[in-house]
């Protein structure tokens, strides 16, 4: 921020710096939000208008002019109402059905996954995004694999991760090589 605005930026901990964003516990986890100073206004409204649309308790807070301010979205008072009201609102909710619902209504909404979760996902599964490679000790590892897929492309890993030392007589000749010595 200093390059910008001539601020030098602080920690803040895990306190969001506006409503409508921040992790939130759910029915089934947690889901990270950015629908507040990241996301858009249109994504801030179209979030209030779902809550209001819940019957959510507490939920008609969200029909102040307020919320259109963005002073107010950042302050203490407008951080704490925002999320004491969408946690009740994500309780009653798993993290599919927020992502999937969050994502029709063009909201940036996500589950939190565990890795097991991330390791299960149907999306990555289909892509084959993860390669399974044996560890000269035995047992099987699983990496991530490319962040993008090209048709012809080949699989990132083909063999396990070398020994300590397995390449170095093959690195230093290379070495030893490109610098000209004899």
């Amino acid at each position: 921020d200093y390059d910008l605005n001539g601020r030098v930026r602080r920690r803040r901990g895990v306190r969001p710096r506006e409503a409508g964003t921040g992790t939130f516990r759910c029915a089934d986890g947690y889901v990270a939000l950015v629908a507040g100073r990241l996301g858009t206004l249109r994504a801030f409204a179209s979030l209030l208008e779902w809550i209001r649309e819940s019957d959510t308790e507490g939920a008609f807070v969200f029909d102040g002019e307020c919320w259109g301010d963005h002073g107010y979205r950042q302050s203490d008072e407008g951080i704490a109402m925002f999320t004491e009201v969408f946690e009740r609102f994500c309780a009653t909710r798993t993290k599919a059905e927020l992502y999937r619902e969050g994502q029709r209504r063009q909201i940036a909404i996500a589950p939190v996954n565990s890795p097991a979760e991330v390791l299960a996902d149907p999306q990555l599964v289909a892509r084959g995004f993860f390669s399974a490679v044996s560890d000269r000790s035995g047992p099987v590892l699983v990496y991530p694999g490319r962040p993008y897929s090209i048709d012809g492309m080949d699989p990132l890993l083909r063999r396990p991760v070398p020994d300590v030392g397995e390449h170095n007589r093959e690195i230093l000749a290379t070495k030893w090589q490109a610098s000209g010595a004899t």
